[in-house]
This record gives structure tokens, C-alpha cells and sequence, in this order.
């Protein structure tokens, strides 16, 4: 009798561990990061009343042993490391893993293991967990943002508030696309206003520039031509606007001789008659402008311009607007392009241009600027120009506006000047027993000698 009221109540003492246990795991449903645990019991010692017999040959069979139970006890409590579901806080620096791992938090002394990720930076920028305040581990970054690769420099992450992005001077300016092969045709040296006209395709403005009375008055004007037009008109239409501007007298008439643009400089005995030479980039050009910035963080235009001298040849020139908004140029050269429209990238003067400008022809510049332009996306097609300044290095300061923590745990500062820096990674720890880990409270695990020795990395590398 006695026999079997100990086996009933050490079952209820052992399904009262289970209740135990099913209790702590209904208190935490909505904590963060909890893990849950199950109970399993094994049988007790049982008394032995008879043993076993063997079967006696040609007389009596084999016997069973006699045994009864003396009831259960509790085999292993067990946590269930499972992944859970993850729920949005709409707090950029919460996190969560999806995944094997724990997040790794130091108080200083010692470091602990959890899957709460609820956390924030404390008034020393320092990423913190808002549980109990231990500071998350990670990888950091230097001043470039480059993320430390080395597995074992584990350190507290901390991104200083009073953070500030150092300006840049530009030293590249990169510009592609397309560059209309049937644009018209302007050549160098002497205005063959003939070959001009064959080659236009569509209309566009001369931009004209001469100086008379003995060179001191210089007459800048601009006519439209158009296909169609021959020498004569275009000779016609450039004395016109002389007129309108008031410039053409007995001192400067414009005229052509077999197709050769040219000057008369007084009318009086003793006239001058002066070729047009072609200035190229003021004749039908391709401007793009790209904003750059000198090493103080001011920011200035420079236009390159593009011109086409023949089927496959162009030229360019860089200008900036100098303290007096002089148009100086800075840099020039050709670009040559094969019979496909692809540029000839052979010849690296092709796909690279330099530009030089030096202290004190910018506003506030303190460092001469030695800028590449890189041509290497230009091609030249029978199409509309699509040639666009697709980017360029330099950047003014910025001071540090937000911060968010990427999928893979980068932590990101957001600047005032629109640019962002890496400032650290979130390491996670994997164990090869998880099972093993022992709780410590906080909703944090401890190792223990049967988890195995903890393996931190980056989120996303093996087994995380």
C-alpha cells in the first residue's frame, strides 16, 4: 500500500516541475528574445520481486522477471532554441535574428549571450541593450568606414554623437553616354563656312568673336544656321546682326571668298581683310557641367565642353568662372573613337582627361585641384546626346544625423551632406551544444562545459 502511494506522489512532485516549467514559459510569452523549455521524465528505480528464468530443456519454459515501478523523476529539463517570430518595433536600432546565433553583450567584466535584440545608444554613443544596459559587441570601423576583418577584435560599438564627415576635394569627375555622331562638323584653322554647311544636320547657333579699329573694340555676336543655307546667306545674316547691333560701319564688314569666312576691317584705303580662324567650342558645342569640391569643402562648376572636329575625332575643353566669372579653360584634349562608336581605349588619353586648377582661381580655394575626367562610358552613336556627368568624388562636410543598423548588422551614420559611413558590424556568437548554455537571468545565457566554447563572426558567415 505504501509502495504505491510513493510512486503517485512522486509523480505529482515530478509533473509539478512540468508545471513549473509550462508556468515560466506562459509568463514569458511576450519577453523578447525568450527562449522556452520542455520537461522529460524517466521511470525511477523499480523493486525486483522475482528475476528471470531461463527454460529448463524437456521439462518447464522460461519466466519473465517480476518488477514493479517506484514511480518517476524528471529526466532533462530542455531549452527549446527555435527560431521564433519576429515582429516589427519600428525602432531603427531593434533587432532581431533570423537564423542560428546570440547576440553578444559584455557588462565589463564578462561577456553574455542573448537572442533579445532590444537596443539603443546611450549618451556615450555606445550600443547598448535597454534590458540591463550591457554594451553590444562587435567589429569597428576606422575613419574611412572600413570595417575591421579580423574575427577576434571584438569591441563595444560606438558611434561618437559629435561625429563629423571631413571634406573631400574632388579628384575624379566621370562622364558617359552618347555623343551624336551627326552632329556637324567643326574644323580647326581657317572658317570654311562650305564644309561647315555640308555637314550640318540640324540647326545651331555660331557663336562669333572680332576685334577692328585697330583692335581696340571687339564685336561679339551669334547668327542661326540652318541646313540649306549656303556661304552667301550665312555672310548675309552675320552683316545683318552687325547692324542690328550696331557695330557694322565703315570699320568691320563681314564677307566670304570661295567659302572662307573673312573680315573687312575699315573701308578707307587701305583695308584690312582679315580669315576667320574657327574657335571650335564656339560652335556648336556639348556642354555638361559637373559641381566639384576643393579641399575646404566649397563647392564650383567646371563645363567640358565637346566639339566635334571629324567622323571620329571630338575635342573637349574643361572651363571654370574665375573670381572675375572669366571663362578660363583648365584643361583640354581629343577623344578618338573607333568605326563601332566605341571609344578607342587603347589610347588612355582617350578615356582619361586632366584638368589643373590652380590656388586662388576659384573662390576659397586653398589647394590647387588636380582633377581626371574619366571618358571611358562615352560612345559616339547616331542618336540624340545622352552624355551626362554620372558622378564625381568630392563632397563638402557633413555632421552625423541619424544613425540605423543595416540587415547584415552594419551600424550606418547618416550625414548632413547626403553621405553615409560605416561605423561598425554586430558580431554574433554560435555554440556547437546551444543546449548546453546555461540561463543567468536578463534573458541572457553563460557557457557552460557542455555548450562548447563560443565562435564569433559576422551576421551572414557560416552557420548565422
Amino acid at each position: 500500500m505504501m509502495r504505491s502511494m510513493f510512486s503517485g506522489v512522486s509523480g505529482m512532485k515530478q509533473h509539478q516541475v512540468r508545471m513549473d516549467v509550462i508556468g515560466n514559459n506562459i509568463a514569458n510569452v511576450n519577453t523578447a528574445g525568450f527562449k522556452g523549455s520542455r520537461v522529460t521524465f524517466q521511470e525511477a528505480l523499480s523493486q525486483t520481486l522475482q528475476n528471470a528464468a531461463a527454460p529448463v530443456d524437456g521439462q518447464i519454459g522460461g519466466r519473465n522477471p517480476q518488477q514493479i515501478g517506484l514511480g518517476t523523476r524528471v529526466g532533462s529539463i530542455d531549452v527549446l532554441h527555435t527560431q521564433g517570430a519576429t515582429e516589427s518595433t519600428a525602432k531603427t536600432t531593434d533587432l532581431a535574428i533570423e537564423g542560428n546565433g546570440f547576440f553578444i553583450v559584455n557588462d565589463g567584466a564578462q561577456s553574455f549571450y542573448t537572442r533579445a535584440g532590444q537596443f539603443d545608444f546611450d549618451s556615450e554613443g555606445y550600443l547598448v541593450s535597454t534590458v540591463n544596459g550591457m554594451r553590444v559587441q562587435g567589429y569597428g570601423a576606422d575613419e574611412t568606414g572600413t570595417i575591421s576583418m579580423d574575427s577576434s577584435e571584438l569591441d563595444s560599438l560606438r558611434v561618437p554623437l559629435e561625429s563629423r564627415m571631413n571634406p573631400q576635394a574632388t579628384s575624379k569627375v566621370e562622364i558617359g553616354g552618347n555623343l551624336d555622331a551627326r552632329r556637324p562638323i567643326v574644323p580647326e584653322g581657317e572658317a570654311d563656312l562650305n564644309a561647315y554647311l555640308d555637314g550640318l544636320r540640324e540647326s545651331t547657333t555660331l557663336n562669333l568673336t572680332t576685334d577692328y579699329d585697330n583692335g581696340n573694340q571687339t564685336a561679339a555676336f551669334s547668327v542661326l544656321v540652318s541646313p540649306g543655307m549656303t556661304a552667301v546667306d550665312v555672310v548675309a545674316a552675320i552683316n545683318a546682326e552687325l547692324v542690328e547691333d550696331g557695330v557694322m560701319s565703315d570699320d568691320l564688314r563681314a564677307e566670304e571668298n570661295n567659302g572662307i569666312l573673312q573680315f573687312l576691317k575699315g573701308l578707307d584705303p587701305g583695308t584690312e581683310t582679315e580669315i576667320y580662324n574657327w574657335d571650335p567650342f564656339a560652335h556648336g558645342t556639348i556642354s555638361r557641367t559637373a559641381r566639384i569640391y576643393d579641399s575646404e569643402g566649397y563647392n564650383h562648376e567646371v563645363t567640358t565642353q565637346f566639339v566635334r572636329l571629324s567622323d571620329n575625332e571630338w575635342r573637349w575643353q574643361a572651363v571654370v568662372a574665375d573670381n572675375d566669372g572669366v571663362m578660363t579653360q583648365v584643361g583640354e584634349g581629343r577623344i578618338d573613337f573607333l568605326e563601332n562608336g566605341r571609344i578607342d581605349a587603347d589610347d588612355p588619353t582617350n578615356v582619361i582627361g586632366e584638368v589643373a586648377i590652380d590656388t586662388g582661381l576659384l573662390p576659397g580655394t586653398v589647394e590647387n585641384l588636380a582633377i581626371e575626367l574619366d571618358f571611358a562610358g562615352l560612345n559616339q552613336f547616331a542618336e540624340s546626346t545622352s552624355a551626362v556627368v554620372r558622378g564625381q568624388n568630392g563632397y563638402p562636410s557633413g555632421a552625423l544625423d541619424t544613425i540605423a543598423i543595416d540587415p547584415s548588422g552594419v551600424v550606418i551614420g547618416s550625414f548632413s551632406n547626403g553621405l553615409t559611413r560605416d561605423f561598425g558590424q554586430v558580431a554574433l556568437a554560435t555554440f556547437r551544444n546551444p543546449g548546453g548554455l546555461v540561463k543567468v537571468g536578463g534573458t541572457m545565457f553563460a557557457p557552460s562545459s557542455n555548450s562548447g566554447d563560443p565562435v564569433a563572426d559576422r551576421p551572414g558567415s557560416e552557420g548565422k
